[in-house]
């Protein structure tokens, strides 16, 4: 087997990109071969780096062409629990569109948003997830594709996490996915709802009557660590509204049961840069909460909002493009008459266990 993958690298390293857009399904066929194999042999990882070889030196020069082995080579990372191997790859983004030379489809494109979202939830990337999360759902398509309903899922959870609420999806997402995702999504708006409420009871209820959905679906731990960050955002509500508070009263207010455990939260919260402020032992446990300090200078500020106008101003164009050729696409349009959908995306053992890993983060 290592021989085999020593020549698998060997080919990775010196194919011509030029002659692989002449047979970009060969290529595609390739790089699901040497998942397969990788998999079959107990051994995901063994494809990770091969697959990453591939799709850099494929969509070069700037890697803004989403590839046929993006989302192999996403897959493989969450398997082999090495998803920062899928960065080199996934933190560019894709602005370009070339099914002919690419060897893509229009599953490509979701399951590559929708392994990307996985990774970048598993890594607490929240906002990257959710942007690519968002780009599955809202991806134009023939009909509603089971992995942008699986998609709208995790954006829901994802979208706690990042920031305490679910924004709603974009006018310029398709009816249909809209109509799905409130019909088939009922257990994670109502918990979303909960969670937005604040309220510590509501969400555990709502958490109880959507288990077995989370479970079945594989958002149980993502579920979980919701209810555990709504405790810290209603520490972070305090701030807003006090300027000293005891230890005590904090437990009582957030629903901890003890002093002490409330006493480490803040402590987390303080070296994460969550809360600011101070806890004074010799007042019997007093929290002094203090403003953030100010981050960034005028310059710095004007210089980065500049920098991300400017690229999404880029993007924005790209994706006018995309969208107007990807309205005169005939395979689109053949796709629309015919009704063709998209199938749910071959999850089994990507999820809870994916978002449950510290090693991850170190």
């Amino acid at each position: 087997m290592s021989v085999l993958f020593r020549h698998v690298m060997t080919f990775m390293e010196l194919f011509d990109p030029s002659h692989v857009n002449v047979v970009p399904a060969k290529m595609g066929a390739f790089g699901e071969a040497v998942f397969n194999l990788a998999r079959k042999a107990g051994s995901p990882n063994l494809a990770v780096r091969p697959l990453q070889i591939a799709c850099v030196r494929w969509s070069a020069p700037d890697g803004a062409n989403l590839t046929a082995c993006h989302p192999l080579l996403c897959k493989a990372s969450l398997l082999a629990k090495t998803p920062r191997a899928a960065l080199i790859v996934i933190d560019r983004d894709i602005s370009e569109i070339n099914p002919s030379a690419f060897g893509i489809k229009y599953q490509h494109f979701l399951l590559y948003h929708y392994y990307g979202g996985m990774i970048y939830t598993g890594l607490r990337l929240y906002d990257r997830a959710c942007q690519f999360f968002k780009l599955c759902i809202t991806a134009p398509g023939p009909s509603v594709s089971a992995i942008q309903i699986e998609a709208y899922r995790k954006f829901i959870l994802v979208s706690l996490l990042a920031h305490g609420v679910v924004p709603p999806l974009p006018k310029y997402t398709s009816p249909s996915v809209l109509r799905a995702s409130k019909q088939q999504c009922k257990p994670y708006l109502e918990f979303a709802q909960a969670y937005e409420s604040l309220s510590n009871a509501r969400i555990e209820t709502e958490f109880k009557n959507g288990e077995q959905a989370f479970q079945s679906h594989g958002n149980r731990g993502i579920a979980l660590q919701c209810m555990q960050a709504l405790t810290r955002r209603n520490v972070q509500q305090l701030t807003e509204t006090y300027l000293t508070l005891s230890l005590e009263d904090i437990a009582k207010s957030v629903g901890l049961v003890e002093v002490a455990e409330t006493e480490r939260l803040i402590l987390r919260m303080i070296e994460e840069g969550h809360v600011f402020a101070k806890i004074s032992a010799r007042d019997g446990g007093m929290v002094s909460f203090q403003d953030p300090p100010q981050r960034y200078t005028d310059v710095e500020t004007t210089r980065r909002l500049h920098g991300e106008i400017t690229q999404a101003m880029l993007l924005e164009n790209q994706m006018l493009k995309m969208d107007r050729s990807i309205a005169v696409s005939k395979d689109f349009v053949a796709k629309v008459a015919s009704g063709e959908r998209g199938s749910a995306p071959p999850s089994a053992g990507l999820d809870d266990e994916m978002f449950d890993t510290a090693a991850w983060r170190e």
